[in-house]
């Protein structure tokens, strides 16, 4: 119920007919009405709550756009930041890579010059025993293959 539609005569009978005396619900239903209307808010109240919030609410709009815009500027720069810092670590990985590959290739090589070193020895120790054997040489066999053994 409204303050406005707050009907103090009908609130007074009705609690008359409840067993009250007249200046008993009188002053019953006096003491709601200035509770109500003391409880209650005006257009007026409203209006002036609003027009003595409505700085306070523009400013911390304003704060809160400014440190929005901190907020967003820091992590732009710690952003870029990152990046420069991967960009920096992955040239380094890159770097770094490049140099083991080159290592492996030069092992790899050296590992190939073994092998076809090793390759020649076999065929010239294979060629000595097949030249031994065809000459009848067991003795010189012997000794090949116990260095191959």
């Amino acid at each position: 119920m409204s303050v406005a539609s707050f009907d103090t005569l009908t609130a007074a009978r009705t609690l008359e007919a409840a067993g009250l005396s007249g200046s008993q619900a009188a002053a019953v239903v006096e003491t709601v009405r200035v509770a109500v209307i003391e409880g209650v808010a005006t257009k007026a109240d409203v209006a002036g709550l609003r027009a003595e919030v409505a700085p306070e609410i523009s400013e911390l709009r304003a704060e809160m756009k400014s440190e929005f815009s901190d907020v967003r500027a820091e992590m732009r720069s710690e952003f870029s930041d990152v990046r420069a810092e991967m960009k920096s670590e992955f040239s380094d990985v890159r770097a770094e890579m490049k140099s083991e590959f080159s290592d492996v290739r030069a092992e790899i090589s050296d590992v190939r010059a073994e092998m076809a070193k090793l390759e020649m020895r076999m065929i010239r120790t294979i060629y000595g025993v097949g030249a031994a054997l065809l000459t009848g040489q067991v003795a010189t066999v012997l000794v090949l293959l116990r260095l191959l053994g």
